[in-house]
């Protein structure tokens, strides 16, 4: 055992007092005695994705819903699971750390004594790399003591997402053989339930012993469908960005003679960036960005640019939005959806400073997500070939990296080699990166030329595990300053803007908010799961996650259950050219904000409010007790999600009609059960091949 991990912590009285609290469980899992009732079985949400989720899953595909009924539940076809033998439990985890990890440890230690006192829990050390290397620590009450409701993933630590490769597969299948594990829990966001799902299949074709098992815990909340609401931490982030130690950047653009970029490719910038680092030493217990809010109302001089963490997805600038109203947010899907330029978002946010500096209003908050870089479509272009370079695939025209991506040949060649190729051979020759465009064709050197020498270093910089772009490392908040300045000093100076002087300050919350100690929910919420993780394997179920739906309600309400990891998957296809397509392996995509959803409405009602009225609300620090305690997040609240629940009442409607229409009923019943029945599979039908039948166009 490393001395790093599992070691007491050394707790503030704040601390002391979160680790004595017990969440609760719904009455389906009190006791005892639980009994589990298999539902139909399930599909893909897109009938065109059937075919290749089945082949590559032939073994854990179409395996059905599972629901955990309390032991009086009056169900004919659920079974008791009374076979309670010791097992032997590994959990590890993977991807970022999020408020709320270390309870679905707890839950599963605690349920697993529950049942059987000699069965036994194995931590991994350092994520799935202490896996690999079968570097484990027995998880027990007292090691477990200073880690109940506490943030952090450093009971165990983590390293990178990945279980996905053929040599980390055979490892991973050698560790849980060799530690002779019944089950493996894997805590983490869609890359590692995916690699769960593909573990889950190769042991079943191994035939190994080894169930296992997906938790969704991430923070950037993209981990929803229809089975999963809501992630494990989500509400903590959104709610609460704390820190020991938060460092905040101002970013402040000094030079007011640089040229408005009409066109994305007619200038170039020549940006001259003071940065001014804060250091904050003290505790930070309240939400940040509405703290920010209320700093802007009472200086009235600065426009605070805010990126949040999310990831691709902008749930987290969404919810943010919705409890703290800055005055503007930039969500991804909008910019991808309208397909807007820098051009474009350059002009939409200085059109706006302008409207508030005619009501004398010189100061706003705008809010971007961590993933809006990879929206805009020429800055996707060029990270799409930088990133995702593949010689070995097929061609696409001249190009070697098989996907449709522009062209670009090197100075005085005539070998047309797509950009992401060049760049990484150059950088291997030791080119420096600001050097790096005088080597490439025209326009791949303008692209480059166009943007200020920060954000060309971070685009080049190191791809993450999973081969995207280093988002959290991408400074598009100070892009975005960096060129509404500009183009404020151009109208400034033309007459057409007649305000004061645009000030930008620059921040990027995220890291300041992973280790905060989890919210009332994410503890309730990640310990109820750890307890469903056990009655999936006591249920000998594979490849299945744990789920909890009416979650919006108070926990009494909750509905537990298992859904297979491969009804949550979808595949990509894309149109390359007229008459050719391809399409991407199976996998849980990440969930985008939902543009025709409640809780996107809610915020394009009150948008104009926003911008204008300096709507500021400030919830306060995060509570664990009282008023505010059992707040959920406004996204969660809105949305009718219960989709379970609606499964559960069509099996209800159906078994009615199963019960009223019998051999023996009258005609006129027969007659209008049939046309009604007609009906509904004629429209469902047609519902379910219009789903299937659009391609992305890369």
């Amino acid at each position: 055992m490393d001395s790093d991990f599992g070691i007491p912590r050394e707790l503030s009285d704040l601390q002391k007092l979160r680790s004595l609290y017990q969440p609760g469980l719904p009455p389906c899992l009190q006791g005892t005695t639980v009994r589990v009732e298999f539902g139909d079985v399930t599909t893909c949400a897109d009938p065109a994705d059937v075919h290749a989720i089945s082949r590559a899953f032939p073994h854990t595909y179409g395996q059905p819903l599972a629901h955990f009924l309390r032991a009086t539940a009056k169900v004919p076809d659920a079974q008791i699971i009374t076979d309670h033998p010791a097992v032997r439990v590994g959990i590890v985890f993977c991807g970022r750390q999020s408020p709320g990890g270390h309870n679905v440890v707890w839950g599963l230690q605690n349920a697993l004594k529950i049942h059987n006192p000699k069965s036994t829990l194995l931590g991994f050390l350092g994520g799935s790399e202490g896996f690999f290397a079968q570097k484990t620590l027995e998880i027990t009450d007292d090691i477990l003591e200073t880690y109940k409701n506490q943030g952090g993933y450093d009971l165990l630590g983590r390293t990178k997402d990945q279980i996905r490769t053929t040599e980390q597969v055979r490892a991973a299948l050698t560790a849980c053989k060799d530690l002779k594990l019944d089950a493996l829990v894997i805590i983490g966001g869609v890359t590692s339930n995916t690699d769960a799902a593909q573990l889950a299949e190769t042991f079943a074709v191994e035939k190994c012993q080894t169930k296992v098992v997906g938790v969704p815990v991430t923070l950037n909340g993209d981990l929803k469908n229809q089975f999963v609401e809501t992630n494990v931490g989500f509400d903590t982030i959104c709610k609460c960005q704390q820190c020991n130690i938060m460092k905040v950047v101002g970013f402040m653009i000094k030079d007011e003679n640089i040229p408005f970029i009409g066109f994305l490719l007619s200038y170039f910038l020549n940006p001259v960036a003071l940065f001014d680092s804060v250091l904050w030493e003290t505790e930070v217990n309240s939400q940040l960005i509405s703290n920010v809010c209320t700093d802007a109302l009472s200086a009235e001089k600065y426009y605070y640019f805010i990126r949040l963490m999310g990831r691709k997805a902008s749930h987290v600038a969404l919810e943010c939005t919705l409890q703290s109203h800055p005055n503007m947010v930039i969500l991804g899907e909008e910019v991808a959806a309208s397909k807007l330029t820098l051009f474009d978002l350059t002009k939409k946010i200085c059109d706006a400073v302008q409207a508030r500096a005619e009501q004398d209003k010189n100061h706003g908050v705008i809010l971007l997500p961590e993933g809006l870089i990879e929206s805009i479509p020429e800055v996707y272009a060029l990270l799409k070939v930088i990133a995702f370079v593949s010689p070995s695939l097929a061609a696409f025209g001249n190009c070697a990296c098989g996907i449709a991506c522009f062209s670009f040949p090197m100075k005085g060649s005539t070998e047309i080699l797509c950009t992401s190729q060049e760049i990484h051979s150059l950088l291997k020759q030791g080119v420096a990166p600001d050097s790096i465009s005088s080597q490439l064709s025209p326009w791949a050197s303008a692209l480059l030329e166009f943007l200020p020498p920060f954000i060309k270093r971070e685009l080049l910089l190191h791809p993450e595990s999973d081969d995207s772009a280093q988002l959290s490392q991408i400074e598009t908040e100070k892009l975005l300053a960096h060129l509404v300045e500009a183009e404020m000093n151009r109208r400034l100076k033309e007459g057409t803007y007649k305000g004061k002087k645009f000030n930008a300050i620059c921040h990027f919350f995220g890291y300041q908010a992973r280790g905060s100690l989890p919210s009332k929910f994410d503890c309730d919420y990640a310990y109820v799961l750890g307890h469903i993780c056990y009655h999936i394997l006591a249920a000998g179920l594979n490849g299945y996650m744990a789920t909890i739906s009416n979650l919006k309600n108070p926990s009494n309400k909750w509905r537990c259950g298992a859904a297979p990891i491969t009804a949550m998957m979808t595949v990509k296809h894309w149109a390359q050219s007229p008459g050719a397509s391809s399409i991407g392996k199976p996998a849980i995509h990440p969930a985008t904000v939902d543009l025709k959803g409640k809780a996107y409405e809610l915020l394009r009602v009150n948008a104009g409010r926003f911008l204008m009225e300096d709507l500021y609300r400030n919830p306060g620090p995060l509570q664990f007790d009282g008023p505010g305690a059992d707040s959920k997040a406004v996204s969660l609240s809105v949305e009718d999600a219960d989709y379970m629940g609606r499964i559960k009442k069509l099996q209800e409607y159906l078994d009615k009609v199963r019960n009223i229409v019998k051999p023996g009923c009258s005609q006129d019943v027969l007659k209008a059960a049939l046309s009604v029945m007609s009906s509904v599979t004629e429209v469902l039908s047609v519902m379910s091949s219009t789903s299937s039948s659009g391609l992305t166009t890369l």
